[in-house]
C-alpha cells in the first residue's frame, strides 16, 4: 500500500496554528512533520460534512505538534464516528504504515462496519493489516477466511489452518474445510450452493451471501441461489425481496414461496401478505411442519389465536417426535394464555414428557401455571429453567412476573432491567419488560 504523498500548504507552523485556532477550518489541515508516518486525514480527501468541533480543532494541533499516534487515532476515529464519518476513518488508517496493537479497537470497529455495508474489500484490507500486527489472530484469520472462500478458495486454506488453533473457530473451520475440499478443480453452482448452506447454518450470512453470488455468476438462472440469497440478505439487514422474486419466476416452489412469506412477516410486517404467501408454500408441500408451525407464527402475531392453535397442532401432527413443533405450540399455549385451562396446559405437558431439560419448554410450563395462579409449581420450572440457563430472557420476564406476585418488586424490577437491556424495549419480551417497569415504577 503506498501512502498518499503529503501536501504542504504553507510551511509556516505559525501560520497553521492560526488556521487552527483563529479560522478553525480543519478541512484544511495538512500534517507537516516529516518524520510521522500518517497523514493528516485531510490529504486524504474531504470529509463527509464539515466540522466545526473544538474538540477537533484541538486534536489535530496536537497532531500538528507531535505526530499521530495510537491514542490521537482513537479520538479521531471516536470523533468521526460521532459524526457519521467512518469513510474519513477509513481513508485515515489505509495509507497508515505505523499502526499498533492499541489500534485494534479501532480497526475491529471499521471491519464490522464494512461488513455490515457489504464492502468486502475493505474488511478484507483491514483484517489484513491486523494479521500483520499479530499473525495469531484467531478472529481476524477466521473472518479473512470467510472472505477469501467464496473468492478464492484455495487461499483461505492457510487462514483456517491458524484459526482452528482457537477452539473457539476449531468446529466451523472444520465444517467449512470439508466443504471445501470436495470443490470440483473448476467450482460448479451447486459447490457454491453447499458453501453457502454451511455458512447458513453457521450464521456467517455475508459468507452465505457470497457464496450464493458465487453461483449465480456461473448460473444466472440458478432459483436456488436466488431464494436462499434472498433470506440470506434478510437475515443480515439487507433486502432479499428483489432475489426472492426472481427465484419465484423462475420456479414457483415450496421453499421459495416459505422464504417469501418470512419475508412479508418479519422485514415488511405485512402479516396478510404473509399468510397469502405461506398458504401457497404449504399448498405445494402439505407434508411440511415448518411451512405449518410458520403459518402458526403469523396468525399468532396477528392475535387470531383459534387459527394459530390449528396450524401448530398440523404441526406437530405432522411430526409428532420432533421436540421443535412441540417447543413452539407450547409456547404459543404459554405466551397466549391460551386455552390453559382446558388443551392447553395438556399440550404444553405433552411436550415436556418429550423434552424435561429443554429451557424454552420448562418457561412454558413455569408461565402456564404462572397464569393459573399455581406459585409453587410456576417458581419450580422457572427455577428449573434459570438453573440451566440463567441469562434466557423469555425465562426471567416470566420469573419477573413470579417474583411480583410474590411481593419482591425490587427483585422483578431487577429481572425485567436484564431483559430490556438485553434484547431492548421496542419489540417481543424486551418491550413487554418495559411496560413492566413502567408499571411498577409509578
Amino acid at each position: 500500500m503506498k501512502p498518499i504523498a503529503f501536501v504542504r500548504f504553507f510551511q509556516s507552523r505559525w501560520f497553521l496554528g492560526f488556521v487552527f485556532v483563529a479560522i478553525a477550518l480543519p478541512l484544511l489541515y495538512i500534517n507537516l512533520r516529516p518524520e510521522t508516518k500518517s497523514p493528516s486525514p485531510q490529504s486524504i480527501g474531504p470529509v463527509a460534512t464539515p466540522i466545526s468541533s473544538d474538540e477537533l480543532v484541538l486534536l489535530l494541533a496536537k497532531v500538528d505538534r507531535e505526530g499521530w499516534t495510537p491514542a490521537y487515532r482513537q479520538e479521531y476515529a471516536r470523533l468521526m464516528t460521532e459524526e457519521g464519518n467512518l469513510p474519513a476513518v477509513n481513508a485515515l488508517i489505509s495509507v497508515t504504515t505505523d499502526l499498533t496493537l492499541d489500534d485494534l479497537p479501532m480497526m475491529w470497529r471499521l471491519i464490522e462496519d464494512a461488513l455490515s455495508q457489504r464492502d468486502w474489500s475493505t474488511a478484507t484490507t483491514h483484517l489484513q493489516q491486523i494479521l500483520q500486527l499479530n499473525p495469531q489472530d484467531a478472529r481476524a484469520s477466521y473472518q479473512l477466511a470467510l472472505l477469501l472462500a467464496t473468492d478464492t478458495p484455495a487461499e483461505a486454506i492457510p487462514y483456517l489452518e491458524q484459526s482452528s488453533l482457537s477452539a473457539e473457530y476449531a468446529d466451523q473451520v472444520r465444517t467449512i474445510r470439508g466443504v471445501l475440499a470436495q470443490f470440483s478443480n473448476d467450482a460448479t453452482p451447486e459447490d457454491w450452493r453447499t458453501l453457502g448452506l454451511v455458512c447458513m447454518d453457521l450464521v456467517e450470512w455475508g459468507c452465505a451471501e457470497r457464496a450464493f453470488s458465487a453461483a449465480l455468476v456461473i448460473d444466472s438462472l440458478d432459483w436456488q441461489s436466488y431464494a436462499y440469497r434472498g433470506y440470506v440478505r434478510d437475515q443480515s439487514a439487507g433486502d432479499g425481496l428483489t432475489d426472492l422474486e426472481t427465484a419465484l419466476a423462475l420456479n414457483p416452489s415450496g421453499l421459495t414461496y416459505y422464504f417469501l412469506g418470512l419475508h412479508y412477516r418479519k422485514i415488511e410486517q405485512n402479516l396478510q401478505a404473509a399468510r397469502d404467501v405461506l398458504a401457497q408454500a404449504y399448498a405445494l408441500d402439505p407434508t411440511n411442519p415448518a411451512l405449518a408451525a410458520e403459518l402458526g407464527s403469523t396468525y399468532q402475531e396477528s392475535s387470531e389465536y383459534a387459527a394459530a392453535e390449528n396450524w401448530y397442532s398440523l404441526a406437530v401432527s405432522l411430526a409428532p417426535e420432533d421436540v421443535r413443533w412441540q417447543r413452539l405450540r407450547a409456547a404459543f399455549y404459554a405466551d397466549a394464555n391460551f386455552q390453559l385451562d382446558q388443551i392447553g396446559l395438556s399440550a404444553i405437558q405433552e411436550a415436556y414428557a418429550l423434552a424435561p431439560r429443554d429451557v424454552d419448554i420448562l418457561t412454558s410450563m413455569g408461565a402456564a401455571y404462572f397464569w393459573l395462579f399455581d406459585r409453587e409449581q410456576a417458581r419450580s420450572f422457572l427455577q428449573q429453567a434459570l438453573t440451566i440457563e440463567p441469562n434466557n430472557p423469555r425465562t426471567r420476564y416470566y420469573f419477573a412476573l413470579q417474583l411480583e406476585r410474590e411481593g419482591d418488586t425490587q427483585g422483578a424490577l431487577d429481572s425485567l432491567t436484564f431483559v430490556v437491556q438485553t434484547l431492548g424495549p421496542d419489540a417481543g419480551f424486551g418491550l413487554l419488560a418495559a411496560r413492566e417497569i413502567q408499571r411498577l415504577s409509578r
